[in-house]
């Protein structure tokens, strides 16, 4: 994100990185004229980015990736001054991941015939394809209120700057194996936090000095060595960090005391990982955003520290826009529901401890109305031949519970859309507005033949008028 009002940000990877902005609706503007790397948004509305070349020539001297400091509505980066990166500070490994004397430093690995040693001040090198396009070690980036930290896999380059990406305040070296490390940071008070894991698989957390020095570490979580750890996100004198893990549920979300990463309390069963971890951080005991791939939840404290994690859900699609005045006309006064059609099976038939799943369509044939009651009776029910589990409408999936002698659920949110009064020719009908269907989840609790009955009512108009009832015999299977 580069700004807030207007909302305005960049989206995409590598050489496809596009501006957007949200107006009415979100317009895509140019893209930016570089491979990004990774970047966040200034609090002034500039953009610190590093940024390479998106060709890579397999002659001439290798084109490193730049860090630069960009105004989001950049056009081209004749001009825009480089900032430059500081002798960086080799740490000492304090150990974890490597066994003792296999720490992989790029310097002591490079071969002496290699014609491109390992630049050891670059945050990453464009490497050629075979298209002629550019390919990089990855860079990620990150912002809080202590400043920027920017973390490179292609030499293991630490950086650190100010929040507003003035000159860098120091440079660190952390052990990286090409091509399969992964390198997060976070900057802190007393200088930065590191996450290095390798192949997804071994990890380590370090608190490092802006001099090198390990002010902490951390490899393991109890006997058990750390796996997949992603980005930390520093909170006061706490660290969180999600932990992928070695099997299935091994899923956990850590919290690390900052002075010396002592795991303070965990939370398993943070979501699976379905792609690239990423992070929104917040300070203190904000919400942080965790990215999980193809999903994402927020973490957020409760009473007493407590740590909670929820499942992120996508917002609402908007309301519909107003029917426009040309087209067909129409139905008004209250709702009227009505079958879109017999439904299959003709009769309902499941085996005693399977789940019977009906759909039933149906539409309105009256005007709009809000709200949709759900009830589910007959004999079948009062026999105890099944037990409704849930009920799903569009979007909208709520438990069904029964109560005496039917099961009743509530929609009041429901909206139901107007019909239509006119059709269009013979053997082309016009698309039907208010057409949906309802689906249904019953148990099949004991074997018995009864009459199961399911009606719809739009709520609001006197004694139920305008519902529409659908009964069929119902055999439970023993």
């Amino acid at each position: 994100m580069t700004s807030r009002e207007p909302l305005r940000a960049w989206v995409g990877q590598g050489a496809a990185v596009r501006r957007v902005a949200q107006g009415e609706e979100w317009q895509v503007g140019r893209p930016v004229p570089a491979y990004v790397l990774d970047a966040v948004g200034l609090s002034d509305g500039r953009v610190l980015a590093c940024i390479g070349p998106a060709r890579a020539p397999e002659e001439g001297p290798p084109r490193r990736a730049r860090l630069m400091v960009l105004d989001e509505e950049v056009q081209d980066l004749d001009g825009v001054e480089e900032i430059a990166i500081p002798a960086a500070t080799r740490i000492r490994w304090p150990g974890g991941i490597w066994a003792e004397g296999e720490v992989p430093w790029p310097e002591e690995e490079d071969d002496e015939e290699d014609d491109e040693p390992t630049l050891l001040d670059a945050l990453a090198v464009a490497c050629p394809l075979r298209d002629g396009a550019a390919s990089y070690d990855p860079v990620t980036c990150t912002l809080n209120e202590h400043g920027v930290a920017l973390a490179g896999a292609y030499a293991g380059l630490v950086v650190a700057l100010p929040a507003g990406g003035g000159s860098p305040d120091f440079a660190l070296r952390v052990p990286t194996q090409r091509d399969n490390t992964e390198i997060h940071a976070a900057r802190t008070p007393a200088g930065v936090v590191v996450v290095i894991c390798v192949e997804r698989q071994e990890s380590a957390i370090l608190h490092l000095a802006p001099d090198g020095r390990v002010l902490a570490h951390r490899d393991k979580a109890g006997k058990d060595t750390l796996i997949g750890l992603g980005p930390p996100v520093v909170q006061g004198d706490r660290v969180l960090v999600y932990e992928a893990g070695g099997g299935v549920g091994g899923e956990r979300l850590h919290e690390l005391s900052l002075a010396d990463l002592k795991i303070t309390k965990s939370v398993e069963g943070a979501g699976k990982q379905r792609g690239e971890l990423s992070v929104a951080s917040g300070a203190g005991g904000a919400p942080v955003v965790l990215g999980l791939g193809e999903t994402a939840s927020i973490v957020e404290r409760g009473g007493r520290g407590r740590v909670m994690i929820k499942a992120l859900e996508p917002p609402p699609p908007p309301p519909p826009k107003p029917l426009p005045r040309t087209g067909p006309a129409r139905a008004a006064g209250p709702p009227s529901l009505a079958l879109a059609g017999p439904g299959e099976p003709r009769t309902w038939v499941v085996p005693a401890g399977e789940t019977l799943r009906l759909k039933i369509p149906f539409t309105n044939h009256g005007g709009p109305g809000k709200g949709l009651a759900i009830e589910v009776s007959g004999p079948g029910l009062m026999a105890g031949l099944v037990k409704p589990e849930r009920a799903t409408v569009g979007e909208v999936e709520m438990p069904l519970e029964v109560r005496g002698s039917m099961a009743r659920l509530e929609l009041p949110d429901f909206a139901i859309l107007p019909g239509l009064l006119e059709r269009g020719p013979k053997n082309s009908p016009l698309p039907d507005p208010a057409a949906q269907q309802l689906r249904l989840e019953l148990l099949g609790a004991k074997a018995g033949t009864g009459v199961l009955t399911v009606r719809l009512i739009p709520l609001g108009t006197p004694a139920g008028r305008g519902s529409v009832l659908q009964g069929k015999s119902l055999t439970v299977t023993g």
